[in-house]
């Protein structure tokens, strides 16, 4: 009785923390048939410090030798998101989501939803553009409007973790973050699950833990965007654990201060947007599958275009093949288990 007390209290606990950095109890993690979090590295940001070999040619500083993070980028997408929080449910695991702020507007549940799994969410642009190819002006506010996206959505703090789409990182925009205290996270282990629109699961699988015996340790760069991740997810984890690694959480010591010139921009947008739902073209989706993007007057970046109709193209029937009207050979239909790979060789 005391037992199920105790869970409950803390079960309580995450709710109350609503869509802030929760972290809910393991629950059942402590039966050891998940892979299971070692232990919180809870990061101190004042001055913006930098992780990854992008900037530490050692790897990571935090990690110790068989210690690694999992990163997932450019989410959320429901179609892939969820299970990969499915899985890593299984396993007991937790992770750190560097969300896009336009994905997050059009797809708020499902970025709810990580919050509330215990999970970190962190700073991936507003739509997922080149820094290095904006422009000052323009590059602050990719970066600070994904910032004031995410926490509009959450209604709560995000922590000041980012990371540059494609790893692209301008100085300039690096000595601004520092000022900022945000920590700017590159990568040690690509998965390689945005190499190619045809990434197969058990690649994914290989290639990390390829690249893991080199580094010892280190932060692995995923994809929640990508139905081969969510696929590769679960064979992956297992090999983790079978092989002795230790998974390490990541938390801020303080949450990112969004801009409210930048708020109020983000806010403008997501009003409109409900407007636009509320209206005649939102009551034809209020059937619709929750977390579906169509019909958001926000136009989603070029990459989800990309996943989504690969989604459509792997999950809808095939045409009829054989002769032309009735007949068993003019019946035929495949459907694929999963959705075809994002577009993206790096993040």
């Amino acid at each position: 009785m005391f037992r199920f007390f105790s869970l409950l209290v803390a079960g309580l606990a995450v709710l109350a923390a609503g869509a802030a950095q929760a972290r809910p109890f393991d629950g059942n993690c402590a039966s050891g048939q998940g892979l299971g979090v070692s232990r919180i590295e809870t990061i101190d940001t004042t001055g913006g410090p930098r992780f990854g070999l992008q900037f530490q040619d050692e790897g990571t500083s935090f990690l110790a030798p068989g210690e690694v993070v999992l990163t997932f980028d450019d989410g959320p997408f429901a179609p892939s998101t969820k299970p990969i929080l499915d899985t890593l449910d299984r396993f007991c695991v937790k992770a750190t989501f560097f969300a896009v702020g336009r994905m997050a507007i059009v797809q708020p549940e499902t970025l709810k939803l990580i919050a509330l799994k215990g999970h970190t969410i962190a700073g991936h642009t507003w739509a997922h553009a080149n820094v290095a190819r904006l422009g000052e002006t323009k590059g602050i506010a990719e970066v600070e409007k994904g910032f004031s996206a995410l926490t509009e959505v959450l209604g709560g703090p995000v922590a000041p973790f980012f990371r540059f789409p494609y790893l692209n990182a301008p100085e300039s925009e690096l000595e601004r973050l520092s000022a900022r205290n945000v920590a700017v996270f590159g990568i040690d282990v690509d998965s390689t699950d945005s190499h190619g629109q045809n990434v197969p699961a058990r690649r994914i699988v290989e290639r990390t833990l390829a690249a893991l015996e080199k580094t010892g340790k280190g932060i692995i760069l995923l994809h929640d965007l990508k139905g081969a991740t969510a696929a590769a997810l679960p064979d992956l984890l297992a090999a983790l654990k079978e092989k002795k690694y230790r998974l390490v959480h990541i938390v801020p010591k303080k949450n990112f201060e969004p801009n409210a010139a930048f708020t109020a921009d983000v806010a403008e947008v997501i009003v409109k947007r409900q407007q636009k739902l509320d209206g005649k073209a939102g009551k034809q989706l209020a059937t619709a599958r929750a977390d579906d993007t169509t019909g958001s007057i926000i136009r989603p970046p070029r990459h989800v275009k990309k996943a989504k109709a690969g989604y459509q193209r792997a999950t809808t029937k095939a045409k009829p093949k054989g002769r032309k009207g009735k007949g068993k050979r003019g019946t035929a239909e495949q459907v694929a288990p999963v959705p075809k790979n994002g577009p993206f060789r790096r993040t």
